[in-house]
């Protein structure tokens, strides 16, 4: 038992939570979305709440970046949170209205719809518990880039369907994406990764507690 194993690590048992998450059918389901995603542009997506430990306001200094570069790439964030206001105000001031589309908040079952319409997914999170973004968007085929923390490294490394960026090293990270962009066999070798990984991944809880244990075979084996 899981449970166990990490109590006799010296886990404080009041701070286990069990997460079932499981993806039925119900969760693939596609939807028919805004009009942005009607285009040709090369869309990267953000999945979360809009909150500074989930890096969005790194993403408005990788934006910057790419578009300086690549102003055809189209940064799409889905979620609402306590800084959204402040997020839109900052993207605002640094002229990214065109770059930057924010759509708020979306029902659990279109999350889906949204990363399988998109070339890419970031995950510039600062910490992540059980890393959610990263194993939809291995379900939805779409490859991911996410900064190198515990929780995202590891799923990242096993499912080798993403790429891990050293946290707030924003001109790497917009390297990386303009890297996916300018050399999409790059990016259809991590996706063709992502779907082999996606049958693992069908059940979660079981895809997590192998991770766990390879951590602690790791760090205290």
């Amino acid at each position: 038992d899981l449970k166990l194993k990490l109590v006799q690590y010296g886990i404080d048992e009041k701070k286990i939570r069990n997460y079932d998450y499981q993806y039925d059918k119900c969760f693939f389901k596609v939807f028919e979305l805004e009009e942005i995603f009607d285009t040709l542009q090369f869309k990267v997506l953000f999945v979360g709440r809009l909150v500074k430990t989930k890096g969005i306001f790194d993403i408005l200094k990788i934006a910057a970046i790419v578009a300086s570069k690549a102003p055809d790439i189209r940064f799409i964030i889905v979620g609402d949170g306590e800084d959204r206001e402040l997020f839109e105000h900052e993207r605002n001031l640094n002229g990214l209205e065109g770059i930057i589309t924010l759509l708020g908040a979306k029902p659990a079952n279109k999350i889906f719809s949204y990363m399988h319409k998109c070339d890419l997914v970031i995950i510039p999170s600062y910490y992540e518990g059980f890393p959610k973004v990263a194993v939809e968007s291995i379900l939805a085929s779409t490859p991911f880039i996410a900064y190198d923390i515990e929780g995202l490294s590891e799923i990242t490394k096993e499912s080798n369907a993403g790429l891990c960026i050293t946290p707030h090293a924003d001109r790497e990270f917009a390297d990386q994406i303009l890297h996916l962009y300018n050399n999409r066999e790059t990016l259809a070798k991590l996706k063709r990764n992502a779907i082999r990984y996606q049958t693992k991944l069908l059940n979660v809880r079981n895809s997590f507690s192998s991770m766990i244990n390879n951590y602690i075979s790791q760090n205290w084996g």
